[in-house]
C-alpha cells in the first residue's frame, strides 16, 4: 500500500513501473474483504452519483479519448482509495502514510544534497527552488503539506517515537521551505493554525456557538484590513498582481464555461494540446505561457462537468465534511482531526492549482476518507453495521 500511495504522489522516481504492484494489490485487498467491500460499494450511493457522471461525461467530451483514458486511471485511483479505506481504519491508514513521506521525504533530501542537478530547479524565477524527488517545486511543497500534517497529527497523537514524528514534520517544513512555493507556505500555516480551532468543535454546542460568531466577527474584521492592502500582501508573498498570470487564465477559463455551462466539456478533455479547446483560451487572452490547466480546481470542475457537476461535487463534499466534523465529536484522538484538516488543505489548493488529476494521490485520500468517516459513523450508530466490522 505504502508503494502504491508513493505511486500516486508525482514523484519522477516513483516510476509509473510500480502500477504493476499497485493495481494487483489493491485488487487483491479487495476481494480478500469483499464482504466489507460490498457493503462500502452499497452504502456510498452519493459518492457513486459523482463517480457517476465522471464516467458519463466521456459522451460528450470534445476529446473522446483523452476522457476515456483519463476515466480509465482514475478507476485505478479509485481502487487504490477504495482499498485504503476497507483495509485499514483511520489511525492505520495516518501509520501508512508515515511511512510514505518518510520515504519521499528521505529521497527528496539525497536528489537535493547529493545530485542537486536533479533535485533542485535552475534557471529564470526558479533558480535554486527544490524539487526534490518529484518533477517541480510546487509539487513538491503540496506533498510536503500533507506530510506536515501528517507527522503533526503522528506526534501529537503517540506516546512513543514522539521525536521521531516531530523529526518528521520539522523536515517536511524545511522541504517547503526550500521549494520557494508560498502557495504551500501559506497553506501549512494555515492548517497549523487552524489545529486549536477544529478542536473546538468538541466542545458543547453552545460554546461552540459563541466561539465562532467571536471568531467570524474577528475574521471579518481582518478582511476589512486586508483588501485595501492586497497590493501589499501579494508583493510580500512575491506575486504580482495577476497572480502570476493566473487572473487573465482564470477570465479566460469562465469566458469557456459559459459556453457549455451545463454539462462542460467532458472529464480531462479540455486542457487537450494545441488542438483542443484551451488552444483557443490561449489565443483569447494572448499569453505566452502553455498553461497545462486552470490552476483553479473550482474552475477545472466547471469545465469538466459544468454547473451540474460542480453542484454534485459540492453536495458531496460537504458531506464528506459534515462527516469529519462528526468523528471529530466522536473520540478525542488527534487522529480524528485528519479527514478534516484534509479537506481543508483540499480546498486551499484549490484556489490556486488544480487537483483533478486522474492520477493523483488527492483522489485516493478523498476516496479513502470518504468512505472511512461514513463507516466510522454507521458503525457507532447501528448494530448491522458494527457487525459488518468484525468482518
Amino acid at each position: 500500500m505504502v508503494l502504491s500511495i508513493l505511486m500516486l504522489t508525482g514523484g519522477y522516481v516513483f516510476i509509473k513501473i510500480l502500477a504493476v504492484i499497485a493495481y494487483p494489490t489493491s485488487l487483491w485487498f479487495l476481494f480478500i474483504y469483499w464482504k466489507k467491500t460490498i457493503w462500502t460499494l452499497v452504502q456510498e450511493k452519493f459518492f457513486w452519483l459523482y463517480i457517476g457522471l465522471i464516467i458519463i461525461s466521456i459522451s460528450w467530451s470534445v476529446d473522446y479519448g483523452t476522457s476515456l483514458y483519463s476515466t480509465l486511471k482514475l478507476m485505478g485511483t479509485f481502487i487504490i482509495g477504495l482499498s485504503l479505506a476497507v483495509r485499514y481504519n483511520p489511525r492505520d491508514q495516518l501509520r501508512i502514510l508515515t511511512w510514505t513521506f518518510a520515504i519521499s521525504i528521505l529521497l527528496s533530501y539525497f536528489f537535493g544534497l547529493v545530485l542537486p542537478q536533479q533535485g533542485i530547479m535552475w534557471g529564470g524565477t526558479l533558480d535554486g527552488a527544490w524539487r526534490g524527488a518529484f518533477a517541480h517545486k510546487n509539487q513538491l511543497g503540496r506533498m510536503m503539506v500533507i506530510g506536515t500534517m501528517v507527522f503533526f497529527l503522528s506526534a501529537i497523537d503517540s506516546s512513543k517515537y514522539r521525536w521521531l514524528f516531530w523529526s518528521g514534520c520539522a523536515a517536511s517544513f524545511g522541504l517547503i521551505i526550500l521549494s520557494q512555493s508560498k502557495t504551500a507556505l501559506v497553506a501549512v500555516l494555515t492548517l497549523l493554525a487552524l489545529y486549536p480551532l477544529y478542536r473546538t468543535f468538541r466542545w458543547s454546542y453552545n460554546w461552540i456557538v459563541i466561539f465562532f460568531s467571536i471568531f467570524i466577527i474577528a475574521v471579518g474584521c481582518s478582511l476589512i484590513l486586508l483588501v485595501p492592502n492586497l497590493g501589499f500582501f501579494l508583493e510580500a508573498l512575491g506575486k504580482d498582481a495577476t497572480l502570476t498570470g493566473r487572473l487573465p487564465l482564470w477570465e479566460g477559463s469562465i469566458s469557456s464555461f459559459m459556453d457549455r455551462p451545463w454539462l462542460g466539456y467532458g472529464y480531462d478533455s479540455f486542457w487537450s494540446g494545441i488542438s483542443g479547446e484551451s488552444d483557443k483560451l490561449l489565443l483569447l487572452i494572448d499569453s505566452d505561457w502553455a498553461a497545462p490547466n486552470s490552476h483553479n480546481g473550482f474552475l477545472e470542475i466547471l469545465l469538466a462537468f459544468g454547473l451540474i457537476g460542480f453542484v454534485i461535487a459540492t453536495l458531496v463534499f460537504l458531506t464528506i465534511f459534515f462527516r469529519s466534523l462528526a468523528c471529530i465529536r466522536s473520540t478525542k484522538s488527534a487522529f480524528a482531526l485528519w479527514p478534516l484538516w484534509y479537506l481543508t488543505l483540499l480546498f486551499l489548493v484549490s484556489i490556486t492549482e488544480s487537483n483533478t488529476s486522474p492520477w493523483s494521490v488527492y483522489w485516493a485520500f478523498n476516496i479513502a476518507i470518504a468512505i472511512s468517516t461514513h463507516r466510522k459513523i454507521m458503525y457507532q450508530h447501528t448494530p448491522i453495521s458494527r457487525s459488518i466490522k468484525k468482518l
